[in-house]
């Protein structure tokens, strides 16, 4: 596999980054990483690879990146799904996240031949952290109580994203890079599109656009960042989670998932449907009063973020 040649011949020191919002995970890093190689002469040294994979994660390009990474770079590396779990090389530092047992819909850690000098875990919750440590028992494992240093005030909002800060402060943390540094990096990082993003406030209304969230599991993770938010999804979430729903539409993919629903009731009053992604957006502003919050978590692949804040611009 081209991924484990990478590895093998890669001069640079590697940070391979997998699974649950590594994205995220990559970006915080790569913002600390360049925050400080700022304060050098060395100039922009880190490097992104594997980050334009297509959805099938099929890479084939990472070979071709070595000739332009020399031994004084930063690699993050985002390994797909299908990466960690039939890679087995011995790695320096892997950030890794949670995945969600199909036939529980509980959490679980993706049994792995990787080994790492330190390994960095993105937990939902206690019990995830246990199955880490027996998953993953030859690895260093660092959790975010394991931070020297408290986090900054951070502009990005949600749980998962914090932890994802978390991890980048760690690993940062691992290259001795100052804690003043680390924080001064996380406080302005903005967030990502489409992760959480906050679009705008209307007549006391927020809107945030989630188009990352193209799973029910990380929909669901987003959903509980509020307080019972007016949703637009392609799925139905339990009441006690949301204010209203409003269902759109699956995007027939060949990516697309089955997941099952609740059985509407008929009549539900918390239950809209909506033809497009237009008229949701219409019916969530009719229903939303001042301090509610309006969140687009799609829980399906194939539907147009951009859309949705095109939309909310229009309100």
């Amino acid at each position: 596999m081209d991924s484990k040649l990478f590895f093998q011949n890669c001069p640079a020191a590697i940070i391979a980054i997998a699974g649950y919002a590594n994205t995220t995970t990559a970006a915080m890093l790569a913002e600390i990483f360049q925050t400080y190689f700022a304060t050098t002469d060395l100039g922009d040294r880190v490097r992104l690879v594997a980050a334009a994979a297509d959805p099938k994660h099929n890479i084939t390009r990472d070979l071709d990146t070595l000739g332009d990474i020399s031994n004084i770079d930063i690699v993050l590396y985002l390994l797909s799904d299908e990466q960690l779990e039939h890679l087995a090389v011995n790695l320096p530092y892997l950030v890794i996240g949670q995945t969600t047992d199909p036939n529980t819909n509980l959490a679980a850690i993706r049994s792995t031949n990787l080994h790492a000098r330190a390994t960095f875990f993105l937990g939902r919750d206690l019990n995830s952290y246990a199955l880490a440590n027996r998953t993953l028992a030859p690895t260093k494992l660092a959790f975010p109580d394991d931070l020297p240093f408290p986090l900054p005030e951070l502009q990005v909002v949600g749980d998962w994203q914090r932890e994802c800060a978390d991890a980048a402060a760690l690993v940062a943390a691992e290259f001795k890079l100052p804690p003043e540094l680390i924080q001064n990096a996380l406080h302005q990082f903005n967030e990502l599109p489409h992760h959480l993003d906050f679009i705008r406030e209307v007549g006391g209304v927020k809107y945030y656009d989630d188009g990352i969230s193209d799973s029910p599991e990380l929909a669901t993770v987003s959903i509980k960042t509020f307080d019972r938010p007016i949703i637009i999804s392609t799925q139905e979430f339990p009441d006690s989670l949301v204010k209203r729903q409003i269902i759109i539409p699956v995007v027939p993919t060949e990516f697309a998932t089955e997941f099952k629903t609740r059985e509407s009731m008929v009549g539900d009053p918390l239950v809209e449907r909506a033809d497009s992604l237009a008229d949701a957006t219409q019916l969530a502003s009719i229903f939303a009063v001042p301090g509610d919050t309006v969140l687009y978590v799609p829980a399906a692949p194939g539907l147009s973020s951009e859309a949705f804040v095109i939309e909310v611009n229009k309100l």
